[in-house]
């Protein structure tokens, strides 16, 4: 099965079914499950979620789990093509869920460490005192010594 790509602004309220709706500007993605149960799948772009991919034909990493559909679909989306995976047990799904959290979790923390770079305070210089001398003048009284500027 394929999924034809549709690139728009908004969501439609209706989906068609084969379509791979993808919002650039609100980073998600939605299409029908491809199973045929007529459940909407969101799939949210970012670092942390799904990631996109377009050459072309959308791929989507990693692979779309809708367990908690009846249907459990499984599936990953390559080039526009759905491939089917495997059902997963409930102890290798808790798993994933745990292992994805903590790679959000790392994922913010770094985050966290570079805003805390960025955030560090702007020295600000010194205020400038006003010149009463030019260039000259320094250069000279530093020289002879004269002037404690």
């Amino acid at each position: 099965m394929k999924l034809r790509n549709s690139f728009v602004e908004f969501i439609p309220d209706e989906l068609e079914a084969g379509v791979l709706y993808v919002s650039m500007k609100y980073r998600t993605t939605t299409h029908l499950c491809p199973c045929g149960c007529g459940n909407e799948v969101p799939l949210p772009i970012s670092k942390t979620q799904w990631k996109l991919t377009f050459n072309g034909e959308v791929s989507l990493d990693p692979s779309v789990g809708n367990w908690n559909f009846p249907c459990r679909s499984h599936y990953f989306i390559r080039n526009g093509a759905v491939l089917w995976a495997g059902d997963m047990s409930d102890a290798a799904i808790k798993s994933g869920r745990v292992h994805a959290e903590e790679q959000r979790a790392r994922h913010y923390e770094d985050r966290a460490g570079d805003r805390a770079i960025d955030a560090k305070p702007i020295v600000q210089p010194e205020e400038a005192t006003p010149q009463t001398h030019g260039i000259w003048t320094r250069l000279k009284n530093w020289f002879t010594g004269n002037g404690n500027e």
